[in-house]
């Protein structure tokens, strides 16, 4: 019984099911972007659409518990199918097997025969090296007037299959050994910014983040260039990353995934400012955040000190706060210090230049303009579990190649004897491979005997 249970784990009924849900599901994570947030995938996707992807988690196909299921009951079936059948079909393929009489050597694929006056001892030595010539195992047997040489390949096909499907084990223990200890995230940098990086006493930085548009302003490319950071902030690698071309250190892969607007943050603000000292159209200044710019040819200093790309106001904690990442309402706090007016802070709106402005102020202050802050996203994994992928890419490629390249043939040299004292020669051959290549090998032993006989005969 269970051996009979044994056996149907290891057969085709069971591995062909498994090989098309393990297509379909690897097709799955291809189509379908993996490791977003759930919101990402609702926006892209709608509500029901999303909630599919989400449930049967087709948002993470690789590392769901059900993928590494189909995995462990194909790993279940390659163990059965290699012990049941590919290791005996190896023990097949190397035995030495002798044909009864050169009437079941005339039966085979190829055959062909004639006639010579060399002794059967002589034949066999020359069947036996035109054999090895080419790297045939080959074994021989006399007996009385009749002698047989059998030749077969090298048992690299059997090798090869039996390779095949140990990769497919490889591929299982590294999907494991990255779900248990694998990372895998996403991260989003600001320009200038270093973050830490999960499991390691290291920081990841973005130095720029760089946007390549085309002429007719579509986007044609992003990168970042990331810096690895030791404790100490010394460079320990560095990159310039796009889609495609991730940063490798010490196990990590850092890709380019996405990009977007900082919601708190901008590269250079322009303001304007008007006030004593000052012409009817004011002061346009351009600087960058949390620095502070006096006014040419006055005491009074601007700084600004917050950006917010969509103003709003929390109604408990009365802070300021940003609505959402897009800039539907930018606005920027600004802090103007002179030595008549003191100190005065206030926030200014690019969209409503008037709020919070009154004609008694000393100074006031108008958002023009601002250049945006992008974050790189990027994503970081690390996966223990490579090597074994590797190692099974490696084997499934050497297997497939011994496999197609390398093809199982068998060669008899049978002697009977034949009248006045000669002898009659059966060359007779099998194999996986199509008749006509073949019967072409078969020929050309058959010349290389023929030539090895007339030289000895020659001598």
């Amino acid at each position: 019984m269970i051996k009979k249970i044994w056996n149907a784990v290891g057969s085709v009924q069971v591995v062909v099911p498994l090989l098309i849900a393990l297509t379909l599901a690897s097709l799955a994570g291809i189509i379908v972007p993996q490791g977003l947030e759930p919101e990402q995938y609702h926006r892209a996707m709608g509500a029901i659409r999303s909630s599919i992807v989400l449930r049967l988690g087709f948002d993470h196909v690789f590392s769901a518990w059900w993928f590494y299921g189909l995995l462990g009951v194909l790993a279940l079936n390659v163990v059965a199918c290699s012990a049941t059948r590919q290791l005996r079909s190896l023990r097949s393929a190397s035995a030495t097997r002798f044909l009864r009489s050169g009437k079941d050597a005339e039966s085979m694929k190829f055959s062909t025969s004639w006639t010579s006056v060399a002794t059967p001892d002589a034949i066999v030595r020359a069947g036996t090296s035109a054999m090895r010539k080419r790297l045939f195992a080959s074994a021989s047997r006399l007996d009385g007037g009749t002698a047989q040489v059998a030749a077969r390949t090298r048992s690299f096909k059997e090798i090869g299959s039996l390779l095949f499907h140990t990769s497919i084990l490889f591929f299982f223990v590294g999907g494991i050994v990255g779900m248990i200890s694998g990372v895998s995230y996403m991260l989003d940098l600001e320009e200038g910014v270093a973050q830490p990086i999960q499991g390691e006493a290291a920081l990841i930085r973005c130095d720029w983040f760089k946007l390549e548009q085309t002429q007719r302003g579509e986007i044609a490319d992003y990168k970042s260039k990331l810096v690895v950071l030791s404790a100490d902030s010394a460079p320990l690698a560095s990159k310039v990353i796009e889609v495609n071309h991730p940063l490798s250190w010490n196990g990590y892969h850092f890709y380019q995934s996405s990009y977007g607007e900082s919601a708190v943050r901008f590269g250079r603000a322009t303001i304007r400012v008007y006030g004593k000292g000052m012409d009817m159209g004011g002061t346009t200044v351009d600087l960058p955040m949390d620095s502070a710019v006096t006014i040419p040819g006055t005491a009074v200093t601007v700084a600004i000190t917050k950006f917010v790309c969509d103003f709003v106001i929390d109604v408990q904690s009365r802070e300021v706060t940003t609505r959402s990442s897009k800039p539907n309402n930018p606005a920027i706090q600004v802090r103007v210090s002179s030595s008549d007016t003191g100190v005065t802070e206030k926030w200014i709106f690019k969209n409503y230049p008037d709020v919070h402005q009154k004609d008694d102020d000393a100074y006031q202050v108008t958002f023009v303009n601002y250049l945006p802050c992008y974050y790189t996203g990027i994503k970081m994994s690390k996966n223990p579990g490579e090597p074994f992928i590797w190692l099974g890419f490696a084997c499934m490629t050497i297997g497939i190649m011994l496999v197609f390249y390398f093809p199982h043939r068998r060669f008899w040299v049978c002697v009977e004897p034949a009248a006045a004292g000669s002898s009659r020669i059966v060359l007779a051959g099998a194999s996986s491979q199509p008749q006509s290549s073949l019967h072409d090998e078969g020929e050309r032993i058959a010349a290389d005997l023929k030539h090895a006989l007339n030289e000895g005969a020659a001598s």
